[in-house]
């Protein structure tokens, strides 16, 4: 028990740690690994709570707060997410599955995981719109390279 207690208080708290800890649940998020997402949270905050020392009633405080926008934040997701899905297939014949009774696991775990989930979401629409810029970008790059190609071979 003496190792594991020197283990956690001199080597994992300190801001390496948090933030390696913090990287490991958001790629768990991205890869909707719920459970694993949900333990390495659980331990980053566990991690933070002994490395800043904060007194229990804020640590109660915290929690209601971090509850509301926990369920503010999954409305909104679960709001994108039925609003992604449906635009994927739109002429399907039964979005059933997307309905909020089947959607209980995926939505709860927006609300206990938000921050995580948040930064997963804010991490993968920048990516989403570099991808978009760049592909479009080199396509008129191609294309301007493909049209001289093609002009110079029609001159005689």
């Amino acid at each position: 028990m003496d190792f594991f207690l020197g283990l956690v208080t001199g080597y994992m708290l300190n801001w390496a740690a948090l933030a390696v800890l913090l990287l490991l649940a958001i790629f768990f998020e991205a890869l909707e690994c719920t459970g694993t997402a949900l333990l390495v949270t659980a331990f980053t905050a566990f991690v933070a709570y002994l490395f800043f020392g904060v007194p229990l009633r804020i640590v109660l405080y915290g929690a209601l707060a971090y509850a509301a926008v926990g369920v503010l934040w999954s409305i909104w997701r679960y709001r994108r997410y039925v609003h992604e899905r449906v635009a994927l297939i739109p002429d399907a014949k039964d979005h059933s599955y997307l309905a909020p009774k089947n959607q209980t696991r995926r939505i709860v775990h927006w609300m206990v995981v938000w921050p995580v989930s948040m930064a997963s979401s804010v991490v993968g629409d920048v990516l989403v719109l570099a991808k978009t810029v760049v592909t479009k970008w080199l396509r008129g790059i191609y294309e301007a390279i493909y049209q001289g190609a093609v002009s110079s071979a029609r001159k005689p």
